[in-house]
């Protein structure tokens, strides 16, 4: 039964935005929900980018190397009269200790009632199947009748909707509503302040990470688009002041290093040798920028050695 409602997920799967004045509805949500043990948060703003060229021309590629992600949206669209895509404002997921993790949807035109509707038709077209739908405080349960995992959601203020990474696991989205203000005194709650809300992608993580022979202690991550430019930013706290160092050569000989597939499009060495990087302490930060026509360019190219490998298999 999951697979029949994957496409309830599906939104977190594209994490690009433009720019937004305000925290958005569920970077709030996710703040005061998540527990303690919060390793990675990423943000995201889907309302202000529908516009650019970087949505319009990748997000229909992306969709793409899902088989089932564009029939699915399709009928979602024709069975429960709204279209997911421009039903959702915006995303964030919250990742805890044990990769137990959760996605808070904030969404426009679409309620809660509206959605087990939704669930209700799609189970019955796809198996003629019936859904009940039972709610327990702000958690929904829709079981089939046919037997069966049943599937979790959650309701909060403001037409956020929470899904567990595992939709099945009730455990886990109860953990991930638990916790009461605590991400702000968690691990990763001191990188917190690193979020943009204007960028298009926003993370910040606590986890430690092993590159090589080095150890990532945790960091943040930013990409912005605007003016027709991405411009990405990366700080990674490393374990020693040599291997922040270490880093951040590695970094900038990666355009002259790294040995580019004879079919590379030019565009790719532009974007590489854009990256820079500089060392402070144990802090090491990488950027790089691209006009958003080169980094399309270079998506459809990777796209398209993703779908002939995919074939060749």
């Amino acid at each position: 039964m999951s697979k029949r409602f994957a496409w309830l997920a599906l939104p977190a799967a594209f994490f690009i935005s433009t720019y937004a004045s305000a925290a958005t509805k569920s970077f709030t949500a996710a703040q005061a929900s998540l527990p303690a043990d919060t390793e990675i948060v990423a943000t995201s703003n889907l309302k202000s980018v529908r516009s650019s060229q970087t949505f319009q021309k990748l997000f229909p590629q992306l969709l793409k190397l899902d088989k089932e992600a564009p029939d699915m949206l399709a009928k979602v669209k024709k069975t429960c009269g709204f279209d997911p895509v421009t039903a959702i404002d915006d995303v964030t997921l919250g990742v805890a200790k044990g990769d137990e993790g959760a996605f808070f949807v904030a969404v426009n035109g679409v309620t809660e009632q509206k959605l087990v509707d939704c669930a209700t038709k799609l189970a019955k077209s796809e198996g003629k199947e019936t859904i009940t739908a039972k709610k327990t405080g702000n958690i929904t349960e829709l079981k089939s009748d046919k037997g069966g995992s049943p599937i979790f959601f959650a309701w909060l203020p403001d037409n956020v909707l929470v899904i567990a990474s595992e939709p099945e696991e009730k455990a886990t989205l109860e953990k991930m509503l638990a916790g009461k203000g605590a991400l702000a005194k968690s691990k990763v709650g001191a990188r917190l302040g690193k979020i943009r809300d204007e960028a298009a992608v926003s993370v910040v993580f606590s986890r430690e990470l092993p590159v090589d022979s080095m150890t990532v202690k945790g960091g943040d991550f930013t990409l912005a688009v605007k003016s027709g430019v991405v411009d990405i930013v990366t700080t990674l706290e490393m374990a020693s002041n040599k291997e922040a160092e270490q880093l951040v050569t590695a970094a900038k000989a990666i355009g002259s290093l790294l040995p580019l597939p004879k079919d590379a499009p030019k565009e790719v060495e532009k974007i590489l040798k854009s990256v820079d990087g500089k060392a402070s302490g144990a802090e090491a930060t990488i950027t790089a920028s691209a006009a958003e026509k080169d980094l399309i360019a270079v998506v459809n190219w990777a796209t398209g050695l993703t779908k002939t490998k995919a074939v060749a298999r």
